[in-house]
């Protein structure tokens, strides 16, 4: 099998990565060295076949990057790297600051024990607390916000390569990563996907 991947789609010199993936167990039967999908990417592939309106319309991810959607139907999807909403993750993620830990309020700040009467004293600085802890908790609150919706910096890293085409057979899934002449790339994912519903496979 890794001989047929050879020969018919990394022959032609477009390809940073492909694999064949037999879709009952989402097993590679051929596969590049490193090849960036993990499980849960290999999983979602069926997701993507099931749902085509919303993978049109929405785009989808895999492997870290982000798709614009070019083509879906039952048998093929093509994705096109979004460049745009790379580049905006990736300033999320450089520009975001930390968490701040804890709440912001001073630990060293006693309370009043003047109970209602009488002059409140230097070390008993109520008002203070009582018009900072507002403002921080608020700002912390920002900085989480910030912190849960940024993705891993090490996951969002702009790539040469210009999209993704991923053919559905009988049984496997067949995926490629083109760096270089799209055209070229569909015609030879094409041609395999071809060969094996020829087959029945």
């Amino acid at each position: 099998m890794n001989t047929l991947l050879a020969e018919t789609v990394l022959s032609t010199n477009c390809f940073l990565h492909a694999a064949i993936i037999r879709r009952k167990d989402l097993l590679a039967k051929a596969r590049t060295p490193e090849f960036p999908l993990s499980g849960t990417d290999l999983q979602r592939l069926t997701t993507l076949f099931e749902h085509p309106m919303v993978t049109r319309e929405q785009g989808f991810t895999l492997g870290a990057r982000l798709y614009k959607a070019i083509r879906v139907d039952g048998a093929s999807i093509y994705g096109k790297l979004d460049e745009e909403a790379m580049a905006v993750l990736a300033q999320l993620a450089a520009t975001a600051t930390p968490v701040a830990q804890g709440d912001g309020v001073p630990n060293d700040v006693a309370p009043s024990s003047n109970g209602g009467g009488g002059l409140v004293t230097a070390a008993t600085s109520a008002p203070t607390t009582t018009a900072t802890k507002p403002a921080a908790t608020d700002r912390d609150k920002d900085k989480t916000i910030v912190e849960v919706v940024r993705p891993s910096t090490a996951s969002i890293q702009l790539q040469t390569h210009q999209g993704i085409i991923i053919c559905r057979t009988v049984i496997y899934f067949i995926v490629g990563i083109y760096d270089r002449h799209p055209g070229m790339a569909v015609e030879a994912m094409e041609r395999l996907a071809d060969y094996f519903r020829s087959k029945n496979r």
